[in-house]
């Protein structure tokens, strides 16, 4: 029993809250504050918890109040997973915690510096830090009111008589607590996952560049394909050119022996009738002598042509021009003969 605790004020009395109390929702339920008056230099003042609960509370001020218990699991949730993370706040801060276990806890809250004592600064600290605005002089006159020994500081006994007082505002301040730490963990978890998200966009970015000059390498080695098929297609135009052009030399050469074969008959014809007539076929022989040597020399100019053909194909368009000329070269031997064999029958038929 706390009776007589506090000089003229016990349980139920002017110094706690009244049942006419105030409800404020602090974004985990509703808890009801004292809201009527309190004895002494409290006079009637309304002890009201202001914001809209543990949700709406600034990220700054989250982050940098420096709470115990609260700072304790923030930190150790860092390099946890989600499960254990989840875990370690049920355990530090369960949803339905016994009173002594929510007493015990929010007296780590405001012992910042683990000296199981409370300073005012401490205690004016986590107030704000958990965004419960309570002006000035509400929180000196509070802390006033539990340190009854008047040393400065509140010890873990003192703060037990004064949490009996304020009931729901150690509910409000364990909720927010739990609240906070819940959302920084959340809020921590959010940024692991965004970096994530930033380490899989950076290696799809870098996966994309890869691809991307893959790509480029891949084009121009295609444009590389396709000049060497053209040129490929060239070579073998050229070739089947050249093959073409060798096929007619090699034609005109069969015919340049058609004709050498049809002009050795006839010199054996004329051989032959040289044989029947010498002397009055000199002239005649002598011409045919002629025709003999230059048959010989065309020939010999024959055989170097087809050398060369076998020798260099290039020069397939000179052996053309020579055999042109060759070739009417035999035509005029030709017609030379022709013409001396007219000679010879007119020789012939005088003789007779």
């Amino acid at each position: 029993s706390i009776k007589g605790a506090l000089p003229g004020r016990e349980v139920g009395g002017p110094y706690a809250a009244t049942p006419s109390s105030r409800s404020v929702n602090f974004g985990t339920g509703t808890f009801t504050v004292g809201g009527g008056s309190v004895g002494g230099g409290l006079g009637t003042r309304s002890i009201a918890i202001g914001g809209t609960g543990g949700a709406a509370a600034s990220r700054a001020a989250t982050v940098s109040a420096p709470l115990g218990a609260s700072a304790v699991t923030m930190e150790s949730s860092l390099g946890q997973t989600s499960d254990d993370a989840i875990a370690n706040v049920e355990n530090r801060f369960p949803a339905e915690p016994t009173m002594e276990h929510k007493q015990r806890l929010v007296f780590a809250e405001f012992d910042i510096k683990n000296e199981r004592t409370l300073t005012f600064e401490g205690f004016r600290r986590v107030l704000r830090a958990l965004n419960i605005e309570f002006t000035e002089t509400t929180v000196e006159d509070m802390y006033e009111r539990a340190d009854l020994n008047k040393n400065g500081r509140m010890s873990y006994s003192e703060y037990l008589n004064w949490a009996e007082h304020y009931p729901n505002l150690v509910d409000a301040i364990y909720n927010r607590a739990r609240a906070m730490v819940e959302r920084t963990r959340r809020e921590q978890l959010v940024d692991v996952q965004k970096q994530k998200l930033e380490q899989a966009q950076k290696k799809e970015r870098d996966q994309q560049e890869v691809y991307d000059n893959a790509k480029r390498d891949l084009e121009v080695a295609l444009r590389d394909v396709a000049g060497a098929q053209e040129e490929h297609f060239n070579r073998i135009d050229l070739e089947k050119m050249r093959s073409e052009e060798l096929f007619e030399a090699t034609r005109a050469m069969e015919n340049a022996k058609v004709a050498r074969n049809a002009a050795e008959m006839e010199w054996q014809s004329f051989k032959g009738r040289e044989r029947e007539v010498k002397k009055p076929l000199l002239e005649i022989r002598n011409g045919i002598a002629t025709c003999q040597g230059r048959m010989q020399t065309n020939d010999a100019v024959i055989e170097q042509l087809q050398d060369r053909v076998r020798a260099f194909e290039a020069q397939i368009n000179d052996l053309k021009k020579d055999i042109t000329k060759l070739t009417d070269d035999n035509i005029a031997t030709e017609g030379e003969i022709e013409r001396l064999q007219g000679d010879e029958r007119e020789l012939i038929s005088g003789a007779e």
